[in-house]
């Protein structure tokens, strides 16, 4: 017992000179990544059982820049005659005449939308992105990023790729990303960490600043946060609770939340409060939003079946549509007059509505499953639609 005591009373003393020697106990060493020559913001993240931010700039390694996409054409199923190289507008007029033009196949999906400048369907699943030309059936090229994707989204103007992830487990916690990647080649340029879950990115219409919800279980940590879209710095960030959807108007002055399903919140941008909620029933309780082009607006899909039509100014219910199933997509045609709503669950059908009248145009079927992501082409010809099973279908009008 004497020498073991003896021993431990050494121990300090062992630890003293070992120390002075240049060694250092495995658990508290730390490396500190190369200070990045270009002005972009990383914030490094430690994925422990309490997270530390280190607002320090830094570089991603160079091992970690990724390869020029490369096309592939194992994907695609296209269908019916060959894709005409235009096709006319949709209209309420002429929505009667939509069918299917083409379908392709990807593994799951997380999120989905056009690219903003060039005539290009981005698909994202966990870890990659599936960019697809529909008018060159073997055009399409696969870009490997990182996993736990649930959100993308291009900066207005094509120069960003930026992607938000949640990664760990129920079990151990969840903690999240935000990536910034770089086009042509979309190399990663940086990213900032959180001990949070990312849950969605967007940016806003005039390309100044990029909104990421933040998700937490404790619902009073989840926030939204803007961040200047050329510095990246954070300019300010809203307690929204945890988000089901969100939107930001054109003018990048409103905030439309939907954070329990029963409930929507609309929140002044500049003040950074809330200007009206519209309470929501347990039966009917708000799935998805869109907002209009001109943001007049704004549209809200629910699991009663019913797509709400609402004043964004005002805050006023318009009109109420009954679609076919619980409503999971919802989109505006670019000229505003046009509405698509994507049922999920059972039905897995399309609808086309007439804003002005709130009239069904048509529907469409060809989905296997429920339809979770539905977007509109920027020049108003084609309708794309997405489930989660990775199948995505072109709509359009023959010439």
């Amino acid at each position: 017992m004497k020498t073991r005591q003896g021993l431990l009373s050494r121990v300090p003393r062992l630890l003293l000179l070992m120390t002075a020697l240049g060694w250092t106990p495995t658990c508290c060493r730390s490396s500190t990544a190369p200070l990045s020559s270009t002005p972009t913001i990383t914030t490094v993240f430690s994925p422990s059982a309490t997270p530390t931010l280190f607002p320090t700039l830094t570089r991603t390694p160079t091992s970690t820049e990724l390869p020029t996409p490369t096309p592939t054409s194992s994907l695609l199923v296209s269908e019916g005659t060959p894709i005409p190289s235009a096709f006319p507008a949709i209209a309420p007029s002429s929505a009667d005449l939509l069918s299917g033009i083409a379908e392709y196949k990807t593994p799951p999906l997380v999120d989905f939308k056009w690219h903003p400048t060039r005539f290009l369907l981005a698909a994202a699943t966990t870890d990659s992105m599936y960019l697809i030309d529909p008018f060159q059936a073997q055009n399409i090229s696969v870009i490997s990023l990182d996993e736990g994707i649930t959100s993308f989204d291009f900066s207005p103007d094509g120069r960003w790729l930026v992607t938000g992830h949640r990664l760990g487990n129920n079990l151990e916690s969840f903690y999240g990303k935000v990536q910034l990647w770089v086009a042509p080649d979309y190399l990663r340029a940086a990213f900032f960490g959180d001990n949070r879950a990312v849950t969605d990115v967007q940016f806003s219409r005039d390309g100044k600043t990029l909104a990421i919800a933040y998700s937490n279980i404790s619902d009073s940590e989840s926030t939204i946060q803007f961040r200047d879209a050329i510095t990246w710095e954070l300019l300010s960030s809203i307690k929204t609770g945890n988000l089901v959807s969100m939107g930001i108007s054109p003018d990048a002055t409103t905030l439309i939340t939907i954070p329990d399903r029963y409930s929507i919140k609309v929140w002044d941008l500049e003040k950074k409060e809330v200007r009206y909620t519209l309470p929501t029933s347990f039966s009917g309780a708000a799935n998805c939003l869109a907002i209009s082009p001109d943001g007049s607006l704004f549209v809200t899909g629910h699991y009663d079946r019913s797509v709400i039509l609402w004043d964004l100014a005002r805050g006023e219910r318009l009109r109420s549509m009954e679609a076919k199933g619980a409503i999971g997509s919802l989109a505006f045609h670019p000229d505003g007059q046009t509405l698509a709503s994507g049922t999920t669950y059972q039905s897995a059908l399309i609808q086309i509505w007439s804003v002005e009248s709130g009239e069904r145009l048509r529907d469409l079927e060809g989905h296997p499953r429920g339809v979770n992501f539905l977007a509109f082409a920027a020049n108003g010809q084609l309708l794309a639609s997405a489930s989660y099973d990775g199948t995505i279908r072109l709509w359009g009008i023959r010439p």
